[in-house]
Protein backbone atom coordinates (compact mmCIF):
# COMPACT_ATOMS: atom_id res chain seq x y z
CA UNK A 1 0.00 0.00 0.00
CA UNK A 2 2.86 2.22 1.19
CA UNK A 3 4.75 1.80 -2.46
CA UNK A 4 1.11 2.30 -4.28
CA UNK A 5 0.85 5.73 -2.46
CA UNK A 6 4.70 6.30 -3.65
CA UNK A 7 4.02 5.57 -7.17
CA UNK A 8 1.16 7.77 -6.95
CA UNK A 9 3.27 10.86 -5.34
CA UNK A 10 5.46 10.75 -7.98
CA UNK A 11 3.24 10.37 -10.81
CA UNK A 12 1.90 13.59 -9.50
CA UNK A 13 5.01 15.08 -8.99
CA UNK A 14 6.25 14.43 -12.59
CA UNK A 15 2.54 15.85 -13.84
CA UNK A 16 3.17 18.97 -12.26
CA UNK A 17 6.28 19.19 -13.89
CA UNK A 18 5.84 18.32 -17.22
CA UNK A 19 2.43 20.98 -17.18
CA UNK A 20 4.49 24.01 -15.75
CA UNK A 21 8.03 23.32 -18.12
CA UNK A 22 5.83 21.84 -20.96
CA UNK A 23 2.63 22.91 -21.67
CA UNK A 24 1.33 21.02 -24.68
CA UNK A 25 -0.66 18.92 -24.21
CA UNK A 26 -0.17 15.67 -27.02
CA UNK A 27 3.67 15.16 -26.19
CA UNK A 28 3.20 16.04 -22.61
CA UNK A 29 0.75 13.82 -22.65
CA UNK A 30 2.90 11.18 -24.72
CA UNK A 31 5.43 11.07 -22.72
CA UNK A 32 3.59 10.66 -19.47
CA UNK A 33 1.89 7.62 -21.28
CA UNK A 34 5.51 6.19 -22.16
CA UNK A 35 6.60 6.82 -18.83
CA UNK A 36 4.04 5.12 -16.62
CA UNK A 37 1.78 1.77 -17.34
CA UNK A 38 -1.69 1.48 -15.55
CA UNK A 39 -1.39 -2.18 -13.88
CA UNK A 40 -4.06 -3.46 -11.41
CA UNK A 41 -5.36 -0.07 -10.80
CA UNK A 42 -1.55 1.13 -9.70
CA UNK A 43 0.37 3.47 -11.51
CA UNK A 44 3.82 1.49 -12.18
CA UNK A 45 6.67 3.01 -13.30
CA UNK A 46 8.51 0.99 -16.90
CA UNK A 47 11.62 -0.25 -16.82
CA UNK A 48 14.88 2.55 -16.06
CA UNK A 49 15.90 4.76 -18.63
CA UNK A 50 18.65 3.53 -20.43
CA UNK A 51 18.76 6.29 -22.69
CA UNK A 52 20.90 9.46 -22.49
CA UNK A 53 20.13 12.59 -24.12
CA UNK A 54 23.28 14.76 -25.24
CA UNK A 55 22.66 18.46 -26.48
CA UNK A 56 25.44 19.64 -28.94
CA UNK A 57 25.79 23.89 -29.25
CA UNK A 58 27.81 25.28 -31.62
CA UNK A 59 29.69 27.30 -29.01
CA UNK A 60 30.80 30.78 -28.09
CA UNK A 61 33.45 32.76 -26.31
CA UNK A 62 30.32 35.07 -25.10
CA UNK A 63 29.10 34.24 -21.63
CA UNK A 64 25.48 35.58 -22.52
CA UNK A 65 25.32 32.85 -25.38
CA UNK A 66 26.69 29.87 -23.18
CA UNK A 67 24.18 31.33 -20.33
CA UNK A 68 21.12 31.04 -22.23
CA UNK A 69 22.42 27.11 -23.79
CA UNK A 70 22.41 25.85 -20.32
CA UNK A 71 19.27 27.40 -19.72
CA UNK A 72 17.98 25.58 -22.59
CA UNK A 73 19.93 22.27 -21.78
CA UNK A 74 18.07 22.77 -17.67
CA UNK A 75 14.93 23.18 -18.70
CA UNK A 76 15.21 20.32 -21.02
CA UNK A 77 16.56 18.52 -18.58
CA UNK A 78 13.98 19.18 -16.16
CA UNK A 79 10.77 18.29 -18.62
CA UNK A 80 12.33 14.73 -19.04
CA UNK A 81 13.66 14.05 -15.53
CA UNK A 82 14.79 11.44 -14.33
CA UNK A 83 16.18 11.16 -18.05
CA UNK A 84 20.08 11.54 -18.00
CA UNK A 85 20.50 14.94 -19.99
CA UNK A 86 24.01 16.61 -20.55
CA UNK A 87 25.09 19.53 -22.70
CA UNK A 88 28.12 19.83 -25.02
CA UNK A 89 29.65 22.41 -27.56
CA UNK A 90 31.55 21.71 -31.08
CA UNK A 91 34.05 24.27 -30.16
CA UNK A 92 34.95 27.77 -28.05
CA UNK A 93 33.28 26.85 -25.21
CA UNK A 94 33.42 23.26 -22.29
CA UNK A 95 31.90 21.20 -21.97
CA UNK A 96 33.23 19.26 -25.21
CA UNK A 97 31.07 16.86 -26.41
CA UNK A 98 33.16 14.24 -25.83
CA UNK A 99 32.67 15.56 -21.79
CA UNK A 100 29.15 15.71 -22.03
CA UNK A 101 29.12 11.78 -23.42
CA UNK A 102 31.67 10.97 -20.97
CA UNK A 103 28.85 12.47 -18.32
CA UNK A 104 26.22 9.86 -20.02
CA UNK A 105 28.40 6.98 -19.79
CA UNK A 106 28.96 7.57 -16.21
CA UNK A 107 25.78 7.62 -15.36
CA UNK A 108 24.41 3.85 -16.54
CA UNK A 109 23.17 4.91 -19.51
CA UNK A 110 23.34 1.91 -22.83
CA UNK A 111 21.93 4.67 -25.77
CA UNK A 112 22.57 7.95 -26.15
CA UNK A 113 20.40 10.18 -28.69
CA UNK A 114 22.10 13.19 -29.96
CA UNK A 115 20.39 16.34 -30.73
CA UNK A 116 22.68 19.39 -32.44
CA UNK A 117 21.07 22.56 -31.53
CA UNK A 118 21.89 23.52 -35.38
CA UNK A 119 19.23 25.23 -37.95
CA UNK A 120 20.51 23.96 -40.96
CA UNK A 121 22.83 20.91 -42.27
CA UNK A 122 26.36 23.32 -42.69
CA UNK A 123 29.12 21.63 -42.19
CA UNK A 124 28.89 21.38 -39.01
CA UNK A 125 25.73 18.83 -39.14
CA UNK A 126 27.47 16.86 -41.09
CA UNK A 127 31.16 16.50 -40.43
CA UNK A 128 31.72 18.42 -36.89
CA UNK A 129 29.59 16.57 -34.59
CA UNK A 130 29.44 12.88 -36.15
CA UNK A 131 33.45 13.23 -36.37
CA UNK A 132 32.97 14.59 -32.49
CA UNK A 133 30.56 11.78 -31.76
CA UNK A 134 32.68 8.96 -33.14
CA UNK A 135 35.77 9.87 -31.20
CA UNK A 136 33.43 9.90 -27.96
CA UNK A 137 31.70 6.65 -29.05
CA UNK A 138 35.03 4.68 -29.70
CA UNK A 139 35.74 4.70 -25.83
CA UNK A 140 32.93 2.94 -25.15
CA UNK A 141 32.01 0.63 -27.99
CA UNK A 142 28.86 -1.25 -25.96
CA UNK A 143 26.75 2.19 -26.17
CA UNK A 144 24.28 2.71 -28.52
CA UNK A 145 24.38 6.33 -30.57
CA UNK A 146 22.16 8.20 -32.77
CA UNK A 147 21.56 11.92 -34.04
CA UNK A 148 18.38 13.86 -35.09
CA UNK A 149 18.90 15.86 -37.90
CA UNK A 150 19.05 19.87 -37.96
CA UNK A 151 15.76 21.58 -36.89
CA UNK A 152 15.65 23.08 -40.70
CA UNK A 153 11.55 24.04 -40.99
CA UNK A 154 11.05 22.74 -37.49
CA UNK A 155 7.31 23.91 -36.56
CA UNK A 156 8.59 25.06 -33.27
CA UNK A 157 11.18 27.20 -34.68
CA UNK A 158 8.52 28.62 -37.23
CA UNK A 159 6.25 29.49 -34.41
CA UNK A 160 9.12 31.03 -32.44
CA UNK A 161 10.25 32.95 -35.59
CA UNK A 162 6.99 34.49 -36.01
CA UNK A 163 6.48 35.72 -32.47
CA UNK A 164 9.55 37.17 -32.49
CA UNK A 165 8.44 39.60 -34.95
CA UNK A 166 5.23 40.04 -32.84
CA UNK A 167 6.85 41.10 -29.96
CA UNK A 168 9.26 43.72 -32.37
CA UNK A 169 6.94 45.48 -34.01
CA UNK A 170 4.28 45.26 -31.07
CA UNK A 171 3.12 49.32 -30.17
CA UNK A 172 4.52 51.03 -33.12
CA UNK A 173 2.66 52.85 -35.48
CA UNK A 174 0.93 50.85 -38.13
CA UNK A 175 2.17 50.76 -41.19
CA UNK A 176 0.57 48.67 -44.45
CA UNK A 177 1.95 45.42 -45.26
CA UNK A 178 3.63 46.47 -48.83
CA UNK A 179 5.54 49.32 -47.02
CA UNK A 180 7.12 46.62 -44.92
CA UNK A 181 10.31 44.74 -45.82
CA UNK A 182 11.33 41.69 -43.60
CA UNK A 183 15.24 41.17 -43.84
CA UNK A 184 16.20 37.62 -42.53
CA UNK A 185 19.52 37.28 -41.13
CA UNK A 186 21.31 33.92 -40.92
CA UNK A 187 24.81 32.63 -39.93
CA UNK A 188 26.39 31.56 -42.90
CA UNK A 189 28.18 28.64 -44.62
CA UNK A 190 30.08 27.85 -47.86
CA UNK A 191 27.28 24.94 -48.19
CA UNK A 192 25.20 25.67 -50.58
CA UNK A 193 22.52 23.80 -48.93
CA UNK A 194 22.69 25.89 -46.27
CA UNK A 195 21.75 28.98 -48.41
CA UNK A 196 19.07 27.15 -50.10
CA UNK A 197 17.75 26.02 -46.21
CA UNK A 198 17.59 30.03 -44.88
CA UNK A 199 15.69 30.71 -48.30
CA UNK A 200 12.85 28.31 -48.15
CA UNK A 201 12.28 28.79 -43.90
CA UNK A 202 11.88 32.71 -45.23
CA UNK A 203 9.75 31.90 -47.54
CA UNK A 204 7.61 29.77 -45.70
CA UNK A 205 7.71 32.08 -42.85
CA UNK A 206 6.80 35.27 -45.14
CA UNK A 207 3.84 33.15 -46.43
CA UNK A 208 2.47 32.39 -42.30
CA UNK A 209 2.89 36.36 -41.44
CA UNK A 210 1.73 37.85 -44.80
CA UNK A 211 4.72 39.39 -45.37
CA UNK A 212 4.78 40.15 -49.03
CA UNK A 213 8.78 42.24 -49.55
CA UNK A 214 11.34 40.25 -48.08
CA UNK A 215 14.64 39.10 -48.30
CA UNK A 216 17.16 37.45 -46.69
CA UNK A 217 21.13 37.24 -46.46
CA UNK A 218 23.82 35.94 -44.32
CA UNK A 219 26.56 37.60 -42.04
CA UNK A 220 29.57 34.83 -43.28
CA UNK A 221 30.91 33.09 -46.13
CA UNK A 222 27.46 33.51 -48.27
CA UNK A 223 25.90 35.66 -50.74
CA UNK A 224 24.11 37.89 -50.66
CA UNK A 225 25.77 39.01 -47.26
CA UNK A 226 24.56 41.06 -44.25
CA UNK A 227 25.66 44.57 -46.66
CA UNK A 228 23.83 43.54 -49.45
CA UNK A 229 20.62 42.64 -47.76
CA UNK A 230 20.08 46.02 -45.55
CA UNK A 231 20.96 47.76 -48.99
CA UNK A 232 18.47 46.32 -51.38
CA UNK A 233 16.31 46.38 -47.82
CA UNK A 234 16.56 50.36 -47.58
CA UNK A 235 16.51 50.72 -51.55
CA UNK A 236 13.27 49.30 -51.53
CA UNK A 237 11.23 52.45 -50.53
CA UNK A 238 9.88 50.61 -47.28
CA UNK A 239 8.83 53.06 -44.90
CA UNK A 240 9.81 49.86 -42.34
CA UNK A 241 12.60 47.71 -42.20
CA UNK A 242 12.75 44.76 -40.08
CA UNK A 243 15.92 42.46 -39.41
CA UNK A 244 15.80 39.51 -37.95
CA UNK A 245 18.50 37.19 -36.83
CA UNK A 246 18.37 33.45 -37.41
CA UNK A 247 20.18 32.42 -34.64
CA UNK A 248 19.59 30.14 -31.59
CA UNK A 249 21.96 32.38 -28.75
CA UNK A 250 23.48 35.02 -28.49
CA UNK A 251 27.34 36.00 -29.75
CA UNK A 252 29.85 37.92 -32.00
CA UNK A 253 27.53 37.17 -34.91
CA UNK A 254 24.17 38.73 -33.02
CA UNK A 255 26.44 41.77 -32.38
CA UNK A 256 27.70 41.93 -35.96
CA UNK A 257 23.90 42.14 -37.15
CA UNK A 258 23.23 44.51 -34.38
CA UNK A 259 25.78 47.03 -34.88
CA UNK A 260 25.22 47.02 -39.18
CA UNK A 261 21.37 48.19 -38.12
CA UNK A 262 22.10 50.85 -36.07
CA UNK A 263 24.89 52.16 -38.82
CA UNK A 264 22.10 52.03 -41.34
CA UNK A 265 19.87 54.02 -38.50
CA UNK A 266 21.36 57.99 -39.49
CA UNK A 267 21.89 57.53 -43.12
CA UNK A 268 18.31 56.58 -43.63
CA UNK A 269 16.30 58.34 -40.84
CA UNK A 270 13.11 58.49 -42.82
CA UNK A 271 13.16 54.77 -42.52
CA UNK A 272 11.39 52.92 -39.35
CA UNK A 273 14.63 50.33 -38.34
CA UNK A 274 13.59 47.32 -36.64
CA UNK A 275 15.59 44.64 -35.27
CA UNK A 276 13.82 41.54 -33.83
CA UNK A 277 15.20 39.66 -30.79
CA UNK A 278 16.95 36.20 -31.69
CA UNK A 279 15.06 32.83 -31.50
CA UNK A 280 16.78 32.27 -27.42
CA UNK A 281 16.34 29.26 -24.80
CA UNK A 282 12.31 29.54 -25.31
CA UNK A 283 9.49 27.14 -25.01
CA UNK A 284 9.01 26.42 -28.46
CA UNK A 285 12.75 25.57 -29.02
CA UNK A 286 12.68 23.52 -25.42
CA UNK A 287 9.69 21.65 -26.91
CA UNK A 288 11.54 21.11 -30.48
CA UNK A 289 14.11 19.24 -28.69
CA UNK A 290 12.17 17.66 -26.77
CA UNK A 291 9.53 16.59 -29.43
CA UNK A 292 12.96 14.87 -31.01
CA UNK A 293 13.95 12.96 -28.04
CA UNK A 294 10.31 11.67 -26.99
CA UNK A 295 9.90 10.38 -30.72
CA UNK A 296 13.51 8.15 -30.58
CA UNK A 297 13.65 7.40 -26.69
CA UNK A 298 13.17 3.23 -25.95
CA UNK A 299 11.72 3.52 -22.31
Amino acid sequence: MISAIYQVARFARLSVLLYTVFPYTVLRTRYLARWYAVSDNLLMPLSQPTTGLLLVGHGTRDPRGQAEFLTLAERVGAALAPQPVEAGYIELSEPTIGDAFRRLVDQGVGQVRVVPLLLFAAGHAKSDVPEAIHQAAALHSHIKVDVTPPFGLDEHLLSLSERRYREAIAGRSAIEGLETYWLLVGRGSSDPTTTEDLARFGAERARRSSLTRFGHCFVAAARPTLADGLSAAASSEAKRIVVQPHLLFRGAVLDEVAAAVNRWGPRRPDIDWVMTAHLGPEQELVEAVIERALLEFKL
